[in-house]
């Protein structure tokens, strides 16, 4: 009897992990991009789907230049736009990690400067 319910208990289990969605799969960007359906190869490229190397470039290609992003962000960060900085062209990737929570670059010199960052 006991094992009969220890094996039910574990069967719900495993199926509410079946189907639910953890917390976390929206908030990364590589979860937004492929709910969007992009593949993994549009940002990773064709030859290594899992390589970070050219990310940055491979951003630009659908979200534009750097200077796009600026007047595209200007009016959501009406005091400090986080692409309009004086470190430059950045990489994407600096700051926008897709696998894991984003970064705020800024913050590390600027620690008043608070940023959601995807």
């Amino acid at each position: 009897m006991k094992s009969k319910l220890l094996l039910t208990l574990i069967l719900i289990y495993v199926s509410i992990c079946n189907y639910a969605q953890p917390s976390f799969a929206s908030s990364f960007l590589a979860d937004r991009h492929q709910s969007r359906n992009v593949s993994c190869q549009q940002c990773h490229g064709q030859e290594n789907s899992t390589a970070e190397k050219n990310l940055g470039m491979n951003c630009q290609k659908c979200h534009g230049s750097y200077q796009m992003m600026v007047d595209k962000t200007q009016k959501k960060f009406t005091e400090v736009n986080p692409h309009d900085q004086h470190d430059g062209d950045l990489s994407c990737v600096v700051c926008h990690k897709g696998h894991k929570k984003g970064v705020n670059y800024c913050e590390e010199c600027h620690g008043t400067f608070v940023f959601e960052v995807p």
